[in-house]
């Protein structure tokens, strides 16, 4: 299967829980190892990206993200 999306479009993936919905938007932005076919962001191979490229051209935010780092609070 092969999805193209327009600049500027506006996309809704739905499905219900357990349908692969995250996992194929983080296989897309190569996040996650393809098992066949390949992935393109903006006519690059997504998985080949350097990660700040692949963050400047799109972005995903997980419903619990966790951060890459430790990261200190001060009040």
């Amino acid at each position: 299967a092969s999805v193209r999306v327009a600049r500027g479009a506006l996309v809704a993936l739905l499905g219900p829980n357990g349908a692969g919905k995250s996992s194929l938007l983080r296989t897309g932005l190569g996040l996650l190892p393809m098992q066949h076919g390949g992935a393109r962001l903006f006519g690059a191979d997504s998985r080949a990206m350097a990660p700040d490229l692949r963050a400047r051209r799109a972005a995903y935010l997980p419903q619990q993200p966790q951060a890459a780092w430790p990261l200190r609070v001060e009040a």
